[in-house]
Formats: C-alpha cells, structure tokens, sequence
C-alpha cells in the first residue's frame, strides 16, 4: 500500500480508527529501526506485526507515516519525577534524534513539583536531581530540533517552586538553554508560553526571545502570578513591547496577568496587521494598569483596520463619549468576548460589523440590562448574529430573564451555552499519534 493510497484510505475510515491503524503500523516499523526496547513508543507495538503485515509497508509508506507521527512532538508530563521517568525522556529522546526531520511543532506540558530541598530531606534533594534531569533531555530536545523547520512551540511550565536556593543552580541552566533555543527557530510563526503557580521568567527574558523570531504570527504569554527576577537567568534586556510591536506578520496577540503592558505600548509604532487581540488582567489583583483599565479600547484603535476578534476585561469602568466615538471605527471587528460590567457593552453596540458576543460573567439583572439598554432600536447590534453565554458553575442552573430570551427572539439572535472559554490548555491541543508521551 503506497502512501497515496493510504491517504485515501483516510476519506473511508472514521477517524479514532483510521488514527490507531496508523499509530500501531509506524509503532511497528518504528521498532524495527530504532532497536529499543521499552520506550513509550513502542509500548505494545512488537504484538502488532499482523497489522503491520496487511498493511504492506513500503518505504513511502513509511516515510508518509513518519511525516504525520513526528509532524507534532508532544510531550506532557505531570506528577512527581521519578528517576525512572528520566530513562523512559532519554528513550524518547534517542528515537527524536533519528526522526527530528519530519517535526514542525514542539509542544510541551510540564506540571510536577519541586520541594524546597534546604532543610536537608534526602528524598526531596533526589527529586529535584530527577527534575533536572528531566528537563536536561527535554532542553536537548529543543536544542537539537532542526531549526529552520519548527514552525509552533507550546511551552506549558505549571512548576511548583519555593525558595529554591544555589544548589538548584543546575536546573536554572538548563531552563535557561532551553528558553534559549527557541530563538533560534527562525521560522517559527506560533509561540505560546503558559505559566502557572511560582514559575519564574522575567518578562524581558520573553521580550529577548520574541525580539529573535521574525516570522511571529501568533503569540500568547500567560502568567498566572506575574513574572519574577530571580537572578537565575540573565540575557539582555529587551523591552517586550518593543519586541512584539516590531513584528511585522503578528496576527493574533494574547496577553494574560502580565505586568509589562503599560501606557508607552500606545506611542510603539505596531507593524503587524493584527487580526485577534486579547488583553486580560487578574480581576483580584490589587495593582492597576493603566493600559488594560483605562486605555484598552485605545490601544486596541490602533488596529481597528485589521481587527476581528477582541477578548478583555473592563472592571467598573464607564463609557465616555470619546470611547464610544472610537468603537465606530471597528469595522472589520466580529467577534467580542468580553468579562466585566455589562454597561460597558454599550461601546460595542454601534460596532458596525459584530456576530458573535460571548460574556464571560454575568447574572439576570445583567442580563435585562442588556436586553432594555443595548437593544431600544435596531441601529445597535446592526449585525449581530449569536450571543454566548458561558457556563460558571458558581451561578448554578441560572434561569435567564424572559424580556432577555424576547430580545433574542424579537432579532433572530442564536444563543448558545458554552463552557468558561479560558486559555488554551495544552491537553486541549491537537493529540499527535505516536510522538505523545503522557507519563
């Protein structure tokens, strides 16, 4: 079977079993060739020669397998580090090695815990060698990654770290070469990097590697507690938005709990024609930004030629008449995902073009707000087609107000019920077939 055939194959079979013909068949021959024994790609592979034998594999056969297997390197890995685990990255890494050709995109989830190891526990002190380890063979994946074919890097740190001394110094390296082999991926067009708990990278860190990547066309930064100096990992300063503005093929800019937006990002001369912006801050956080409270809706101005989707956060802030001026000008915009107080809403209700509204939070007087305020004539919401509701599990089976579901009736308005539109999570991404290692 030639791998022309194969593909068409594809159009006949469902997909779960078309993907699992497919993951088993380059399982198989994969063995063969790499000689390993027990690597989670091989897993129960070596019982699968039947498969592989009706198949027929051929060498483009082969090489077509290879291409969809390794086009997504995925590597997800949560819970304690086990010396173990290591072994199993190291195997990973061997067969990377021999098939690193066919990759163009790295995506990486990492979550486990690193103790704070000063007071002397022995078994903490192997777990943060384990850790190292660990991110030593994932570094030297990024490192060895052919560079001029990387096209998307996810990167997912959920680390848990507490006051890590000098004897961690080791693990800092290692981080810092990986961070630092993004930048060479010269033709990289997608870099999303995500962050949770004590995870710390300073901003100008991203702002150095961003400023590297001149093909940029989607970038997403989330850092759930704000970045932090450390003084582990040193590269030169570059201002990160300085870096992004310089983009000339940025299209979509997600920025999420940082501390680096502020009023200057409104005087950068922005080269990109950006499509999809969204710009969120934590609600609970005590210090301000000026940018993302007062100004947001300016700095998005500045692409209202290109812009199509706008998600953000405006929190107990009124509409002033300047602001509502600007919202006219939107008229490519069509999609608004929006979290704050409905009144604010009103700004967007004389956008010339928007379909689809998602509100993140909200509760029935909210609602009949919108109804009464936002829809007195057909002159606002002129095109709006659907409007999203999500579902918070803090306001339980919420049952919406009657003059809210007549308005919706009354313009032929699809409402839909979706789940809390968050982030992209880095299980949700596109599952590869046997270059997926979840330990």
């Amino acid at each position: 079977m030639s791998g022309a055939e194969l593909g068409q194959m594809n159009g006949y079979l469902p997909p779960e079993i078309y993907q699992k013909i497919l993951e088993l068949a380059a399982q198989e021959f994969t063995q063969k060739i790499t000689a390993t024994t027990n690597t989670p790609h091989n897993g129960q592979a070596r019982k699968n020669r039947f498969l592989a034998s009706i198949l027929g594999l051929d060498k483009s056969t082969y090489n077509y397998l290879k291409r969809l297997t390794w086009h997504r390197l995925k590597i997800h890995f949560s819970g304690e580090i086990q010396p173990t685990d290591v072994r199993e990255f190291e195997d990973l890494q061997r067969i990377f090695d021999a098939n690193k050709s066919f990759t163009r995109v790295i995506d990486l989830s990492i979550t486990a815990p690193l103790s704070n190891y000063r007071m002397g526990n022995i078994s903490e002190f192997e777990d943060s060698i384990a850790a190292t380890a660990l991110l030593k063979v994932v570094s030297q994946m990024f490192q060895r990654a052919p560079k001029s074919q990387i096209r998307e890097v996810l990167l997912y740190l959920g680390f848990t770290m507490v006051d890590l001394d000098d004897t961690s110094t080791l693990y800092w390296k290692e981080l810092d070469r990986m961070m630092t082999s993004i930048g060479n991926f010269k033709k990289l067009t997608s870099f999303r990097f995500i962050t949770g708990l004590s995870m710390q990278v300073l901003e100008s860190e991203l702002g150095w590697i961003i400023s590297h990547l001149p093909n940029l066309e989607c970038v997403l930064l989330w850092c759930t507690t704000g970045f932090m100096n450390t003084g582990h990992i040193r590269k030169p300063k570059v201002d990160l938005g300085e870096a992004l503005a310089t983009r000339t093929q940025l299209k979509s800019l997600e920025v999420r709990e940082l501390v680096s937006p502020n009023i200057n990002w409104l005087k950068l001369d922005w080269k990109g024609p950006l499509q999809n912006l969204c710009f969120e801050t934590n609600c609970e956080s005590e210090i301000s930004n000026p940018l993302v409270d007062e100004h947001l809706l300016s700095f998005s101005h500045l692409f209202r030629k290109t812009l199509t989707s706008l998600s953000f956060i405006k929190m107990y802030t009124e509409a002033n008449e300047d602001e509502k001026s600007m919202a006219r000008d939107f008229s490519s915009l069509r999609s608004v995902r929006y979290f704050g107080d409905i009144d604010y809403l009103s700004v967007f209700a004389v956008c010339p073009n928007v379909q689809n509204l998602t509100l993140i939070e909200y509760n029935q007087e909210d609602l009949s707000a919108f109804a009464s305020e936002c829809f007195p004539n057909g002159l606002r919401w002129p095109k709006l087609k659907t409007i999203e509701l999500s579902q918070i599990e803090t306001y339980g089976h919420l049952s919406l107000p009657n003059c809210f579901l007549k308005c919706l009736r009354d313009h032929s308005i699809e409402l839909k019920v979706i789940d809390f539109p968050d982030v992209l999570n880095p299980s949700d991404a596109m599952v590869d077939i046997s270059s997926t290692v979840s330990l």
